[in-house]
């Protein structure tokens, strides 16, 4: 049984142990989803070995590979040396690493075929673009910058709320535009 110590974001020292299910290719600096607990959590895989201290009938299993690439191992030695230097668990350091996971609670398809939305016909060329920008990101972990006046408040924004998980806010300057923030500091 191949076992993978994780490193998870609570206040322990020790990576936890969970067995890895066949035909699920972990290695360290991969990304996870497991239970602690009750809990489902995202921890980072810091060993892959053949056996545990624990008792096998206590070992759980790795309830799913995150669709990331694994964190490099220089970010993982980083994160090693950034936790014993500030005797924090290894753990915590290692979240620093990792970009936001939430749980997703709608499907995209759903938040498309929001009757209350509004009309994609209504959105001006400089809203739809911003859109268009946020949509051909997705998958990956890019940062926007979204300026500019959106309407009302209700619809545009509403609907970045929904798409994005962005909190509701009112944008005050001319232009909306969304642009990747390493473009916006010049970093092209």
């Amino acid at each position: 049984m191949t076992i993978a110590r994780v490193a998870l974001p609570v206040a322990a020292r020790t990576p936890f142990d969970y067995w890895v299910p066949e035909g699920l290719a972990v290695a360290r600096g991969a990304l996870v989803r497991v239970r602690l607990a009750r809990r489902a959590l995202c921890g980072v895989v810091v060993d892959v070995c053949a056996d545990s201290a624990v008792a096998r009938e206590r070992v759980q299993p790795i309830d799913e590979l995150v669709a990331l690439p694994p964190l490099s191992p220089d970010i993982v030695a980083l994160a090693e040396f950034v936790a014993d230097y500030y005797q924090a668990p290894l753990g915590e350091a290692l979240a620093l690493a990792v970009p936001p996971l939430g749980l997703r609670t709608r499907r995209l398809a759903d938040v498309q075929d929001d009757p209350a939305g509004p009309s994609p016909a209504a959105w001006n060329e400089a809203q739809r673009a911003a859109i268009d920008a946020i949509d051909a990101a997705r998958g990956a972990f890019v940062p926007f910058l979204l300026r500019g006046v959106t309407g009302s408040g209700t619809g545009y924004a509403a609907t970045l709320d929904r798409r994005c998980g962005l909190s509701s806010t009112r944008w005050s300057q001319p232009a909306p535009t969304a642009e990747p923030a390493r473009r916006l500091r010049g970093l092209r």
